[in-house]
């Protein structure tokens, strides 16, 4: 990534381990924080970024110290809107063995999502899929992925697993107002002029 000479922020995700991201990346958080939580200002917004990881576990927790990191983080600039990124999704997605290893403490950050007046979206991973829902009156969106997909398949007796179609990736811009596009990695068809 440092090749690509532009700035970039990294949350951990469900594979990642904590101690690993410290080793590769600087200044994550302070080196008394075992949690990788942290606030990007910026002249036009504030980008969060909250871990949700459990140490070898598949499935995700804001804990107590990461929803009073992020309630802190909402209640300071509150004139600016927030991006929170977040790799679990705080929303059942209907596929049932993704569900399973939800995120634990959803409902406390919907109580705290609803009691700021700040313009907010927040971003996660984790699905494999691009998926929009709402949290707290805030909109949600799940990015697909860049290497495989999960079918979305909200019967019970889904098969469990992972499929090698092209996947894709979002870009998020703020121009008086958010702006989230869905990228394909498949092949390009050609456009055809109106």
């Amino acid at each position: 990534m440092g090749r690509l000479g532009i700035p970039y922020l990294v949350i951990p995700g469900n594979h990642d381990l904590r101690a690993s991201m410290h080793q590769a990346f600087e200044g994550l958080t302070p080196a008394t924080s075992e949690e990788i939580n942290w606030v990007k200002s910026y002249p036009d917004l504030d980008i969060i970024g909250l871990d949700t990881i459990i140490p070898g576990q598949g499935g995700g927790r804001l804990s107590p110290s990461a929803l009073a990191f992020l309630e802190q983080a909402l209640a300071s600039n509150s004139d600016k809107p927030a991006l929170i990124a977040m790799h679990h999704p705080p929303f059942a997605s209907g596929i049932q063995f993704m569900d399973a290893i939800g995120l634990e403490g959803a409902e406390e950050m919907a109580q705290i999502l609803e009691n700021s007046k700040r313009e907010m979206r927040i971003i996660c991973g984790h699905l494999h899929n691009s998926i929009v829902s709402t949290i707290g009156g805030v909109t949600v969106l799940s990015s697909p992925a860049t290497a495989s997909s999960f079918p979305t398949d909200h019967r019970s007796d889904a098969p469990v697993g992972f499929t090698q179609d092209p996947g894709g990736y979002m870009l998020h811009e703020w121009n008086n107002g958010f702006r989230s596009s869905y990228l394909s990695l498949s092949p390009q068809s050609i456009v055809h002029p109106f």
